[in-house]
């Protein structure tokens, strides 16, 4: 397979195009973010607390980024923190474990929601998926879970009389492959393309929306991800969102592996070596069919962005592809077994 000679994405990577030097289009567009400082973040925060209890609330998931944003606003910046968990009802076993035992340990205030649009929408989506694949349509079989996470933070929010809300985007896991897929014009980042586009694959498969209940989760997970409706709604009643990682402080990997490990031992031994979306159950098998499928994931388009971030070498990122993109397909099939379904390889 023929991939970048910059990052190491590879040909058959959505809207990806090379130069006459096998230079992606990808990394000669790239630039270097820019950060504007956790002086300023915290005088941000600080300006919008009011009578708030809070400085900020976290959503806080137990996998790694949130986690990460948890210890680094309760004991880099000394915030008063409250930490909310949105229960999608897939959580993994050492999620839940992470949620509890780093609560624990770093003392914030923590409040979990549940809601059941992801677990009564999935099992519909997942056969509608494998007797049709679509890989433009992977993303739908979490359809669910954004609508219920949007739903639930905004809710917390307004409980708690919380102003300001961090997640834990950063630049590097941003990954345009998604939206391209879908979209009826995979060069345009225009939403109404995007739009269209979902229809057209619905059309190609109209199994997505033959069941009422999956219509209805499908448009407000949508709408939650191109409208994003609650984020609006918060901002609108006066609230900040704000993704720190993405515009005030560097997100460095090697930098939080290692305050996962030694500060708080935060568990990842369920998941072989990878410590990336390892919050969810259902992240192991949408990773083995987006590799069946387009042969790529994720973690390419990561590794390639940490790469033009010079935080690995493109050797590293080749070393480690193949073990991180690995899946059991045993314990796939054990977590379909739930739904009377299988897999084969």
């Amino acid at each position: 397979m023929k991939r970048c000679k910059r990052c190491i994405l590879p040909e058959t990577y959505a809207g990806l195009t090379f130069d006459n030097e096998g230079i992606c289009n990808y990394c000669k567009a790239w630039k270097d973010p820019q950060y504007e400082g956790e002086g300023k973040l915290i005088e941000l925060i600080k300006s919008r607390r009011a009578n708030s209890k809070y400085d900020c609330a976290i959503g806080f998931s137990g996998g790694r980024d949130s986690t990460y944003l948890l210890y680094y606003a309760s004991k880099i910046l000394k915030l008063k923190v409250i930490a909310f968990t949105i229960d999608n009802g897939f959580m993994s076993k050492e999620a839940i474990r992470n949620v509890y035992n780093i609560v624990q340990k770093m003392q914030v205030d923590h409040v979990i929601q549940s809601h059941d649009y992801l677990q009564k929408a999935f099992p519909k989506n997942i056969r509608t998926w494998l007797k049709k694949p679509d890989p433009a349509m992977l993303i739908a079989l979490c359809n669910g879970c954004r609508y219920g996470y949007s739903k639930g933070i905004y809710q917390l929010m307004k409980k708690h009389d919380c102003n300001v809300y961090l997640d834990g985007n950063n630049p590097f896991e941003l990954n345009p492959y998604k939206t391209k897929l879908l979209s009826m014009k995979p060069s345009s980042n225009s939403k109404i393309y995007l739009f269209f586009g979902a229809m057209a694959h619905i059309f190609r498969n109209l199994a997505w929306v033959t069941k009422p209940y999956n219509a209805y989760v499908f448009y407000c997970d949508f709408m939650s991800y191109i409208g994003k409706k609650y984020k609006k709604k918060m901002e609108k009643e006066g609230m900040l969102y704000i993704s720190p990682f993405l515009n005030y402080i560097k997100w460095e990997e090697k930098n939080m592996e290692y305050v996962l490990d030694k500060e708080l031992n935060w568990e990842n031994k369920d998941r072989g070596t990878s410590s990336w979306r390892t919050d969810c159950q259902i992240a192991p098998l949408k990773l083995h069919l987006c590799k069946k499928s387009l042969d790529y994931s994720d973690k390419d388009a990561l590794f390639s962005a940490l790469i033009r971030d010079k935080q690995i070498s493109r050797e590293e990122a080749l070393a480690r592809i193949d073990s991180d993109n690995r899946t059991s397909l045993k314990d796939i099939n054990e977590f379909l077994k739930k739904f009377d379904l299988s897999i084969d390889e």
